[in-house]
């Protein structure tokens, strides 16, 4: 049997914050652009 490991690249699995560091690198401004969007993601999971 064949196995396979899928992550999303964030949690404890990975040091880094590799959503902001490809955001940064691949869309003009996205450091920005990531850190707004993060805390409006953090602003929806407390209304909840």
């Amino acid at each position: 049997m064949r196995r396979a490991f899928v992550s999303d690249c964030e949690g404890p699995i990975s040091k880094n914050d590799n959503a902001f560091e490809l955001a940064a690198h691949y869309i003009p401004r996205g450091d920005r652009f990531f850190t707004v969007v993060s805390r409006y993601d953090d602003l929806l999971s407390s209304l909840k």
